[in-house]
């Protein structure tokens, strides 16, 4: 028994699986991509401009005075949509890949065949219609998938200044974070967000300026202004008020947040209702297989009757977070899904706010109980809610859909990547693969069956 323990332990260390265990997950997510085609609308018409267009660089600099200070994400679409669609496919399997290896590098000390597995398997955690819309629709993919693989994997640079590890080469990184900055909107905010934290992270701890986290929030900021002052972008924000919200330029300030907070928990509702769910069964078996603090570690504590409030405090919400989920499985046989998954009107849609504040209040309280590095947490945790409240203040708030959680749902998933790598259990494999592996198979079943954009609505 115990050399099979050792042969697993090898085996999930070998460089050589390690490998196979990439090549395998690319593979999966190529294979489910080939089905996919350019959907009706900006895929098709962004083929046809860019023919029509001087050049494709030409076409990048008409987008930006006329729709999109989008550079990035204009640049790779000139780039590959006049190629034939195999090349886009492989370079959105890499990309997937990429993102990947990026949240185990943020989460992790060490890449194992475990890790990459449960990496992949987490992705797949995501709601079918965002990836849909955002690594699988070609024209989404650019804008969404494109610059967060790139964000993460350059936000792995703050990380490491983050725990004081060496950052030489660091130059490498500044480039790729710039453009990522050039992307999506929610992407560039996100990255310069925290480039400052960690300037300020290193300040505090050090009492001096850590230049590449200058550098790189210096820069990640130039291109967010870059994408801001874009004439097409102001021009976009007039063509699509009139289209989808004719009230936003005359709506206060305090309608628009209050109108965005209900939009905000109705999607998280909707579109996040799988990562929230392995959340909570995954802090069960961590609170379940470990005391928060032992009497010893209770005795040589300065501050014992802290140590033990923190602890019942989480107790008790994890307690409710259960509780409601257990009530969120059972709502159809009791039929009150009216009275929590409605943010329209009514009675419904002031039962559906006090339910889910609870269940997220709750959550997030157990989360930070359980961290081991509770400020890092806070701040990816308040990343991920701000990157869907940057929409309260855009016309398009309630025409782009789901994509528009898929930065949100990452830094979700990375928290809970955190969670899994300071509490190891062979549980996790279960409670994050197996729906894991339902969600994937349901997706490409479809997608093989009759692929459009707006099978998972």
């Amino acid at each position: 028994m115990r050399l099979d323990l050792d042969r697993l332990r090898k085996a999930n260390e070998s460089k050589t699986c390690i490998v196979v265990a990439w090549v395998c997950s690319v593979a999966i997510t190529l294979a489910s991509l080939l089905p996919v085609v350019r959907a009706e609308g900006d895929d098709t018409n962004f083929a046809k401009w860019i023919r029509e267009a001087a050049s494709p660089a030409y076409w990048v600099w008409e987008r930006y005075l006329g729709w999109s200070g989008r550079v990035f994400s204009e640049s790779v679409a000139a780039v590959f949509i006049p190629l034939n669609q195999m090349w886009w496919r492989v370079a959105d399997a890499l990309m997937v890949a990429l993102l990947v290896y990026s949240i185990i590098r943020l989460a992790s000390e060490h890449i194992t065949v475990m890790s990459v597995l449960m990496g992949y398997a987490g992705i797949w955690l995501i709601a079918p219609s965002i990836m849909l819309n955002s690594v699988y629709w070609v024209a989404g993919s650019f804008a969404y998938l494109w610059p967060a693989s790139l964000a993460f994997f350059s936000s792995t640079l703050l990380m490491r200044i983050y725990k004081g590890e060496s950052v030489r080469h660091w130059g490498w990184y500044i480039p790729v974070a710039f453009l990522a900055s050039l992307g999506v909107e929610q992407v560039g905010l996100c990255l310069c967000a925290f480039g400052l934290l960690t300037v300020i992270s290193w300040w505090i701890r050090n009492k001096k300026i850590s230049v590449p986290a200058l550098v790189f929030a210096l820069v990640t900021g130039v291109g967010v202004v870059i994408e801001m002052i874009s004439p097409g972008s102001h021009l976009r924000t007039i063509s699509e008020t009139k289209n989808w919200y004719p009230e936003f330029t005359t709506l206060p300030l305090h309608s628009k947040i209050a109108r965005g907070v209900i939009w905000q928990f109705s999607y998280t509702a909707n579109y996040m209702l799988l990562i929230i769910a392995v959340f909570i069964i995954g802090l069960l078996v961590v609170t379940a297989q470990r005391r928060h603090f032992t009497e010893e570690e209770l005795s040589s504590s300065n501050d014992v009757e802290g140590n033990q409030w923190v602890s019942f405090l989480s107790r008790v919400a994890m307690g409710v977070a259960a509780a409601l989920l257990a009530v969120l499985a059972c709502m159809d046989l009791i039929q009150i899904r009216a009275f929590l998954m409605s943010f329209d009107s009514g009675l419904g849609k002031a039962s559906s706010l006090v339910f889910w504040t609870i269940l997220l209040v709750s959550l997030v309280i157990v989360v930070l109980c359980c961290a081991k590095s509770r400020l890092l947490i806070a701040f990816i945790l308040l990343a991920g809610i701000a990157a869907s409240a940057v929409m309260y203040f855009s016309p398009t708030i309630y025409a782009s859909g789901p994509r528009s959680m898929f930065i949100s749902s990452l830094l979700f998933i990375t928290v809970l990547q955190f969670i899994r790598e300071w509490y190891p259990n062979k549980f996790w494999y279960w409670i994050i693969g197996v729906p894991a592996v339902l969600n994937f198979l349901h997706f490409v079943c479809t997608v093989w069956g009759n692929f459009s954009l707006s099978l998972f609505g």
